[in-house]
């Protein structure tokens, strides 16, 4: 009988003077080596006024050719988490200044900014924007000119810090209600989007005067924008009754364009530029598993792709030396994307619900905000994988959420979480490559059939039955838990997974071997029909799990006191050596005596 039961990059002319009156072209902008921060160094942003009108100069004096880049990472794309650090509350807009060598972390919930060194990864220091004179949360977004060193946040106003010195200089009223903010690089002209009052303008504001020179005019509710600094072209997602993305020439500020799409980022993180492609990419939001990223083309105005992500998109990067899209989730995740391909390639874990994100141009790594069960910035970097074969069985605590494990294809998953005042269950299983299901559950709980029988933590054990990556999300009243699963193929020296065992009626008393993540199928035969069963009678906890179940006999009408065959499976979940009792039972008579027995001495040694 067969086996059963197993069910912003910076492009165009050159840039101008910064720190010493350098002047810096645009792919040293992106691939801009880090320096450290010098105390006491004069400030950018007071000389902002000489840099704005020195970018003729610099333009026109620019070095020609091709300008050597400074990327110093791997051009793979990242892989895996490599550092969490710990920020202010609700932390959410993340800009890197490459030549500080600092990543600005917007806290959405207590008004303030987390200045990270991108070399340590370690909290410099924490710069104090609230609290808000009108209630609002903030800062909802950052933006920063790479010129002078002005970090612009959107919290009450328009709020003007500078980056050596870590302190507000000014806030511009540009309206009521400010969403996000984008920096033209080429004239330091800054854009923000008004939301109040069922705001529909984008507000532009002249870095000399700090005051609204323009706006202009575009959907309801601006959500979020981004930059194409090759065409100088801002792309702009608005909300309301026609959701869509419009396109300003920054030359004229007027609007060119508007592209309808299915849903607009609910994020200010949502609007990606990717000069390269000539395309812009546009989270859509969205509940899990509704979300996706719309790929416009930057010329002709209109989609051209949809790209499925396993959550709603909420964020998005571009790294062209990785040829990488990074996308933030509707949770946990950040999917990687190819670019050439658009096709989802990777799904890691972060800390926290991710929000926004940022690649650091100089190393490739990439800088995620999360908040939630905790506000911290993760980072990601590619690691290489782990040598040698994946284990047959692995073992998880409330240690390990938030962590990657490898486990071999047919091997178990075993998750032992605490036994709180409610049950555990699972959330989610979503698989990671979008192409079907990885894991199957196969017990809820602790094997213990008797009332009374002790129980220290609720069990929850996983078979893997494809290859890839897949999440596991585990909830109860009071936690969370978390996981992602890779697969690959079983480890050599364990025999696990699908080299079934098969025993019959006829085995009943026999020793058995078992390897770890090996399944046990006990197929015996069974009157169902009449209302009878086999049932687990062990009055302790066993080291084993229920993995599948089912019956297999004459097709249905079919005489009520028809023999079926019955089959129970079973998969160890620790070493050791276990006395498995069935019990054949009359369901309708549980306290009546067994009609039949069967038992089998299972031993586990690797």
């Amino acid at each position: 009988m067969g086996r059963i039961g197993i069910r912003g990059a910076l492009a165009g002319s050159a840039g101008t003077p910064r720190d010493g009156g350098v002047v810096m072209t645009a792919a040293e902008r992106v691939r801009g080596t880090p320096r450290s921060v010098a105390a006491g160094r004069p400030s950018r942003v007071a000389t902002a006024a000489a840099a704005v009108l020195a970018v003729g100069l610099a333009a026109a004096c620019g070095t020609s050719g091709p300008v050597p880049s400074a990327y110093t990472g791997s051009g793979l794309p990242v892989t895996a988490v490599t550092a969490t650090i710990t920020v202010g509350s609700s932390p959410l807009s993340i800009v890197i200044d490459v030549a500080a060598g600092e990543a600005y972390v917007g806290n959405s919930g207590d008004g303030t900014v987390s200045v990270i060194a991108t070399d340590t990864r370690e909290v410099i220091d924490t710069i104090t924007l609230g609290p808000s004179t009108s209630g609002v949360s903030g800062p909802l977004d950052l933006a920063l000119d790479p010129n002078t060193g002005a970090l612009y946040a959107t919290f009450d106003g328009l709020l003007v810090i500078d980056t050596a010195t870590h302190d507000v200089l000014d806030t511009i009223d540009v309206g009521p209600g400010v969403g996000p903010v984008e920096v033209d690089p080429e004239t330091g002209t800054v854009y923000v989007g008004v939301t109040g009052n069922y705001g529909t303008t984008v507000a532009v504001v002249d870095p000399e005067t700090r005051r609204v020179s323009d706006t202009v005019e575009v959907g309801l509710w601006p959500s979020a924008m981004t930059l194409e600094p090759r065409s100088g072209t801002l792309y702009v997602a608005h909300q309301g009754e026609r959701s869509g993305i419009s396109s300003i020439d920054t030359a004229t500020n007027e609007v060119t364009a508007t592209v309808d799409v299915g849903g607009v980022p609910i994020s200010v993180a949502g609007l990606a530029a990717d000069p390269d492609a000539g395309t812009v990419y546009v989270a859509t939001g969205g509940m899990p598993g509704a979300g996706a990223i719309e790929v416009i083309d930057a010329v002709a105005h209109e989609i051209t792709a949809t790209i499925a992500v396993p959550a709603g998109a909420t964020g998005l990067a571009v790294d062209p030396e990785a040829d990488a899209l990074y996308v933030t989730n509707n949770d946990r995740t950040v999917s990687v994307v190819d670019r050439s391909t658009r096709e989802v390639i990777d799904t890691i874990l972060v800390d926290a619900q991710a929000l926004g994100i940022a690649v650091d141009h100089t190393t490739g790594a990439v800088f995620v905000s999360g908040w939630g069960t905790g506000s911290t910035v993760s980072v990601l970097e590619t690691v290489e994988p782990e040598p040698g074969p994946p284990p047959a069985s692995i073992d998880l605590s409330m240690a390990d959420d938030g962590e990657t494990v490898r486990v071999a294809l047919g091997g178990l998953v075993v998750v032992r979480l605490p036994d709180d005042a409610d049950l555990w269950s699972v959330s989610d299983t979503t698989w990671a490559g979008n192409a079907g299901t990885v894991v199957e559950l196969c017990s809820r709980r602790d094997t213990c059939a008797r009332e009374g029988c002790t129980r220290s933590s609720d069990l929850l054990a996983f078979r893997a039955i494809g290859t890839t990556k897949s999440r596991v999300s585990l909830v109860s009243m009071n936690s969370r838990f978390d996981v992602l699963v890779t697969t690959a193929g079983p480890a050599d020296d364990a025999s696990p997974g699908w080299a079934d065992v098969e025993v019959t009626k006829a085995d009943d008393g026999a020793v058995l071997d078992l390897a770890l993540g090996d399944t046990l199928a006990v197929r015996l035969p069974s009157q169902i029909g009449l209302g009878m069963g086999w049932f687990l009678a062990n009055e302790e906890s066993i080291p084993m799990t229920s993995c599948g179940a089912g019956a297999w006999g004459p097709d249905w009408p079919a005489p009520v006191d028809a023999v079926y065959l019955e089959v129970l499976e079973f998969v160890p979940v620790s070493t050791g050596t276990t006395n498995l009792f069935l019990e054949y039972r009359d369901t309708a008579a549980p306290d009546a005596p067994p009609q039949d027995t069967f038992t089998l001495t299972v031993r586990v040694d690797r």
